[in-house]
């Protein structure tokens, strides 16, 4: 069984739907036969650079971080992982590339889940099977075909 649970430490905008949001990740999990929960956490800035510090040695704040719970660190945990999105820079990249929030947030929680999926970014191949990927999801999205079961 997957699930997405969704925490908001930082307030969305109404335009934002979180039902919307956890039908479309629970939908791309199943659709990968992915078995666990994913804590999604829609945070500030301050968190993810607090996060990006601590895990990546980075001191700059980050729009997604994943966090596996699957490797032996975790060997009793039946959650897949948790993934961190920054509100503050998803209304950021919203902004610039001319997208709605609520889309760009959802993209950057498809990243983060596929990256809890094993996609990678590493190599010019990878990186565009798993922007594809990213983009079938949104386009889902955009269409209104990301209800489970659909």
């Amino acid at each position: 069984m997957t699930r997405v649970r969704i925490e908001q430490e930082a307030p969305l905008p109404e335009a934002c739907d979180p039902m919307d949001l956890e039908l479309l990740l629970d939908s791309v999990l199943e659709e990968h036969g992915a078995d666990g929960t994913v804590t999604l956490v829609l945070a500030d800035d301050a968190t993810l650079r607090r996060l990006n510090g601590q895990f990546k040695g980075a001191s700059e704040p980050t729009d997604v971080l994943s966090f596996d719970l699957t490797d032996p660190v975790h060997p009793d945990c039946d959650d897949l992982g948790e993934v961190y999105v920054s509100v503050d820079r998803a209304e950021v990249q919203a902004r610039e590339g001319s997208r709605r929030l609520s889309e760009e947030i959802a993209w950057l929680a498809i990243h983060g889940i596929l990256h809890l999926l094993g996609y990678r970014h590493d190599s010019p191949g990878a990186s565009a099977s798993m922007r594809g990927r990213e983009r079938e999801y949104i386009a889902r999205l955009q269409a209104g075909i990301h209800l489970k079961g659909v």
